[in-house]
C-alpha cells in the first residue's frame, strides 16, 4: 500500500477504559480511533491475491510477516502508519487466541513510534474467525479495553507491563 490514508478510514470513535464515551483529551484514559487497520498474518491471509485482496478490502487488514528477522519490513510499515495517525490492531501473542507469551514486535513498534499500547482482551475471536476460515462467521466478540500504557523506552519492560495488563483484563495466567 503506497498510502493507506487514501482508503478512507474506520469510524471516528472515542473509547475509554472505564466505558465512557466522548471526545478524547490529553491526559485522560480515552483514545480516539479514526483510521484503523489490523495486522494480519501474511503467511495465512496473503498466500495469494485471491485471499489477500479481500482480506485487505473486507477486513481492513495489512500483511504482517511473522517470521523472526523477516518481520522487520512489516514492523517498519506499522510504525509508518502509526506516525501518520493510524491505529494498528496487533495480536501480540501471534494468534487470535489467548494473549499469553507475547511476542516483542508490538513493543518495538510502540516504543520506536512513541505511541501508547492499548491492551484489549477479546473474547470470542477464535469462534468468530476460526483458523482455516477466511471470512468472519456470525457471532459476537466481547472487548475489554484496558488503560493505555505509555510505551517508555524499554522494549522488554513494555512487554512485561502489557502482559500484566492482559492478565488483569482476564486474558492471561491470572484467569
Amino acid at each position: 500500500f503506497a498510502d493507506l490514508s487514501e482508503l478512507g478510514g474506520g469510524a471516528d470513535v472515542a473509547l475509554s477504559a472505564d466505558g465512557a464515551e466522548g471526545d478524547a483529551t490529553p491526559g485522560d484514559s480515552r483514545f480516539s480511533v479514526r483510521h484503523a487497520v489490523v495486522a494480519a498474518a501474511a503467511d495465512y491471509f496473503y498466500k495469494s491475491p485471491l485471499t489477500g485482496v479481500p482480506a485487505s478490502l473486507v477486513l481492513g487488514t495489512v500483511p504482517f510477516v511473522r517470521d523472526g528477522g523477516s518481520s522487520r519490513p512489516s514492523l517498519e510499515m506499522l510504525k509508518s502508519l502509526l506516525t501518520r495517525g493510524w491505529s494498528v490492531l496487533l495480536f501480540p501473542s501471534g494468534t487470535r487466541g489467548a494473549a499469553t507469551g507475547l511476542k516483542p514486535g508490538f513493543a518495538y513498534v510502540a516504543v520506536d513510534a512513541g505511541v501508547p499500547v492499548v491492551p484489549i482482551h477479546l473474547t470470542g475471536p477464535e469462534q468468530a474467525m476460526p483458523k482455516g476460515s477466511h471470512l468472519p462467521l456470525p457471532g459476537g466478540l466481547v472487548a475489554l479495553i484496558g488503560v493505555p500504557l505509555d510505551p517508555g523506552d524499554d522494549y522488554d519492560e513494555l512487554v512485561v507491563r502489557t502482559q500484566q495488563a492482559f492478565d488483569e483484563l482476564g486474558g492471561g495466567p491470572a484467569d
